[in-house]
């Protein structure tokens, strides 16, 4: 008779599933956990066990099959939640090397019409913003978990300098110093802030 995983499944059945999340680099979702006939039943069970975490609706990670999560492990989980989310204003600095602490929230950035939820396990603060299509406005960092986006320098520090009643007030003066420190990047910002209808704003900054 074969030996249960310490609950009501079966050890070899635990098993393939730890070996499943093994080969997507410790995360799955439901769907594709259904395509390989792992029930919810079997995924509540691991839930309860500890094996697996929920960390959004419809994901999993599993902690038990010998991959430890990537220190940027936030952003690449908002991207397999909803991978046309773009990190965006404090979270994009630091990943822009602006600041050098990650935010407790992530601030991420989708278009009006993207009505995908996004309720994750540690706090993200979501806003509606417009894209330009300007070269170097979407940076893409690849990793073995996944990729995800954010907004480069210069679209990070013109979206910084309009929307400064969202910032944290010490991170958006850092930004305004590094941004006065680097004049070879104005006009870029400018472009950025023309289309964006907040040229003056920025002007302003001088």
């Amino acid at each position: 008779m074969e030996e249960k995983a310490g609950m009501s499944m079966l050890l070899r059945t635990y098993q393939k599933i730890i070996d499943l999340f093994a080969a997507h680099h410790g995360y799955m979702s439901y769907a594709d956990l259904q395509k390989e006939r792992v029930t919810i039943l079997q995924i509540r069970e691991l839930e309860n066990d500890g094996t697996v975490q929920k960390f959004s609706r419809g994901w999993y990670w599993c902690g038990k099959c010998g991959i430890e999560k990537a220190d940027d492990y936030k952003y690449i989980e908002i991207a397999k939640v909803n991978p046309n989310a773009i990190i965006c204003l404090e979270s994009a600095c630091y990943l822009c090397g602006m600041i050098r602490e990650a935010p407790q929230v992530v601030k991420v950035a989708t278009e009006r019409g993207d009505r995908r939820k996004m309720e994750m396990d540690f706090p993200v603060q979501r806003y509606f913003f417009q894209n330009t299509g300007l070269e170097g406005e979407i940076c893409t960092k690849e990793t073995e978990f996944g990729s995800y986006r954010y907004y480069g320098f210069e679209r990070t520090v013109c979206d910084c300098i309009r929307l400064k009643e969202k910032m944290d007030e010490k991170v958006y003066l850092e930004v305004v110093g590094i941004y006065r420190q680097r004049q070879e990047q104005k006009k870029r910002v400018e472009e950025y802030a023309k289309a964006l209808r907040a040229l003056k704003n920025v002007q302003e900054i001088g």
